[in-house]
């Protein structure tokens, strides 16, 4: 009798183990779907982006005389300046495809901090022509607001970074990091080798 009040004990504890583990859950849904959406949206905009962009086939001479031919992303299609022609101010807006050259004529310098070497400048386009396919020249102030201070150019030796401005230093005893020739005034027109002086649409 003892043995079997012990045998109902040992069923009895055994079922209520039993039924106190709680059933197994769901298991978690991977965010999977989520993440393809984000991806997918990401790709959207990128692929709206790259709709956007046109290219261009051209040449940047250096103020050393080398040249880099290749191609070029834009994204707006026309740049808009203003041109004096006989006396009078005008607005105009060209598209980048009627542009056959962009030759930076002098560089403005823009003072910038003392240092213990010397005193450096930021020396951006301001005296500009530009060419347009029908042979017309316009004498525009700078490259600002304009996608061509620096261009991102891609060959079949890569991609090259280059600029058409430069931050220069002047020494106490007046010479330049550049080893450019000084200048009497805030401009000038020689510039550093390494800048781009020509854009030749091709």
């Amino acid at each position: 009798m003892n043995l079997a009040r012990r045998f109902l004990v040992v069923i009895f504890l055994s079922a209520v183990c039993v039924f106190a583990v709680e059933p197994p859950t769901d298991p978690t849904e991977p965010l999977v779907e989520l993440a393809d959406k984000s991806i997918e949206s990401s790709r959207k905009k990128d692929s709206k982006k790259d709709k956007n962009l046109k290219t261009a086939f051209i040449t940047a001479k250096l103020c050393d005389g080398r040249q880099v031919t290749g191609n070029i992303e834009y994204e707006k299609e026309e740049i808009f300046f203003q041109h004096t022609k006989d006396g009078i101010k005008y607005d105009k807006k060209l598209r980048i495809t009627e542009i056959k050259q962009i030759k930076i004529l002098s560089w403005e310098l823009k003072k910038g901090k003392k240092t213990k070497e010397g005193t450096t400048y930021q020396t951006s386009p301001s005296r500009v022509q530009i060419q347009n396919t029908n042979a017309e020249t316009f004498l525009v102030k700078g490259l600002q607001d304009t996608e061509f201070l620096n261009l991102s150019i891609s060959n079949q030796n890569g991609i090259a970074k280059l600029y058409t401005f430069w931050v220069d230093l002047q020494y106490e005893n007046g010479n330049w990091f550049s080893k450019l020739s000084p200048v009497s005034n805030l401009e000038r027109e020689d510039c550093y080798v390494d800048v781009i002086r020509m854009i030749q649409f091709n």
